[in-house]
């Protein structure tokens, strides 16, 4: 099965409407809303940067003020027990231009029903608080498949599956699996490409360091853990920062994030994918 997880941080987000009655009162799906939620018309750039599905399925936003990923996360472990589990993305911490963000996601599923859902809070999040989504509808609306059983026919495809300008030269024998391009704003142009490739995070990590050296990068920092590395690289008043999360269980995919202009970089966006495939989230970004 493949189910993705994608985040963002650190963007414009429309106005708060303060939600009327309990605010744990189940919603129209009724999926009960987080303590002190209020309701967030989410713009379609950000449900599509992180990932939230949006065709055949409804799609709720919240934002709460004093929470994290983390609580909201295990209340509705706890809210939702009667259902079954179907993918857990654990919290995890990342560290931006603009601050840190933790974040995760959950996928539940009582018999055709399904029920995603998607927190992140941090000083990368606006009012430094926390934003919630809750997805409902058909299993498979959620996890993108027909209803198959998942994962013995995933694999790395053989062929890029979408193209683009590419700001950055791409892992050698990497697959494109998807590519974005916002040209909203005059003064920004971000660029957002999900990569797949079957090598190692330490190998993919070693060759970025390699080639970005030898074009005048400058690796800044350089830290990992059991489950990801990060690179952060300088190059004048330019900036990358790639951020590899180990394999899973499969293939590894790298998300590349290119925002430009004069007020330099404004938008951050990572992406990982679970089940068999785990994430190489990247960022770069241009400041002019």
């Amino acid at each position: 099965m493949k189910f993705e997880f994608r985040t963002l941080v650190l963007i414009s987000l429309a106005v708060v409407v303060v939600l009327s009655g309990c605010s744990q009162s189940p919603s129209s799906g009724g999926v009960p809303e987080y303590s002190g939620s209020k309701v967030y018309s989410a713009p379609t750039l950000y449900s599509q940067l992180i990932g939230v599905p949006t065709e055949g399925v409804s799609v709720k936003a919240y934002t709460v003020e004093n929470a994290n990923a983390k609580d909201i996360l295990s209340w509705y472990k706890e809210k939702l027990s009667d259902y079954e589990i179907v993918n857990e993305m654990s919290v995890v911490q990342m560290t931006t231009p603009q601050g840190s963000a933790e974040w995760g996601a959950i996928l539940f599923k009582k018999g055709d029903k399904g029920v995603g859902i998607w927190a992140m809070s941090g000083s990368g999040v606006e009012g430094g608080g926390a934003v919630y989504f809750i997805v409902e509808g058909p299993i498979d609306k959620l996890t993108g498949e027909s209803g198959e059983a998942g994962g013995a026919g995933e694999q790395l495809p053989a062929s890029d599956q979408a193209s683009g300008e590419e700001p950055v030269k791409r892992y050698p024998g990497s697959v494109m699996l998807s590519y974005y391009k916002d040209t909203s704003n005059p003064l920004e142009v971000s660029i957002g490409i999900d990569y797949g490739t079957e090598d190692s995070a330490e190998k993919v990590a070693h060759w970025y360091k390699q080639e970005l050296q030898a074009e005048g990068w400058v690796l800044e920092s350089e830290s990992s853990d059991d489950s990801s590395i990060d690179l952060a690289f300088s190059r004048g008043k330019e900036y990358i920062d790639i951020y590899i999360i180990e394999p899973y269980e499969g293939f590894l995919t790298r998300k590349l994030t290119s925002t430009t202009g004069r007020r330099g970089c404004h938008l951050t966006t990572w992406s990982v994918e679970r089940s068999r495939w785990r994430g190489i989230p990247a960022q770069l970004c241009w400041n002019t």
